[in-house]
């Protein structure tokens, strides 16, 4: 029996987390993004769109330094510390990547906390193509965000 088939188990189509280390992984990563979105509750966001991640004592962007200008991820911190006040509009200005990764974050910290405590995927078993299509979106809007600010 391969190592895949000792931590998850198929069911018709759908293949279930059902092994005790892989319920704790989905546990723990649950965990891991609340943690993160519970840190930038207890950040205040930075009225310029960006640097708050310096409140946790990491230095200015890097690419304010080599290029003089904002990066691709600038504002992604200031972006999930308004996401997560409620204020979308603020965060979208912060870095609308930010942003949808915060949301996908929202979203899915309770289905991987979910589906360990159950052993079974709750609502669904995660496409590689759907997940793929998330990262890849996010990524682009922040791509587009980073071009907006050096352009726009």
């Amino acid at each position: 029996m391969s190592w895949r088939r000792t931590l998850l188990v198929a069911e018709g189509n759908v293949v279930h987390p059902t092994h005790w280390i892989a319920r704790w992984a989905l546990i723990l990563s649950s965990l891991a993004i609340g943690l993160a979105l519970a840190l930038a509750w207890t950040l205040t966001p930075d009225e310029r769109g960006f640097g708050t991640h310096q409140q946790l004592g990491l230095p200015p962007c890097s690419g304010r330094f080599l290029w003089g200008g904002a990066c691709p991820s600038c504002g992604m911190t200031t972006s999930w510390c308004w996401l997560v006040r409620g204020n979308l509009v603020r965060a979208a200005q912060a870095n609308i990547g930010g942003l949808a990764l915060g949301i996908y974050a929202i979203v899915g910290a309770p289905w991987l906390l979910l589906s360990g405590i159950r052993g079974r995927w709750w609502i669904g078993f995660p496409q590689a193509w759907i997940m793929a299509g998330l990262v890849g979106s996010a990524a682009l809007l922040a791509f587009a965000s980073w071009l907006q600010r050096l352009y726009g």
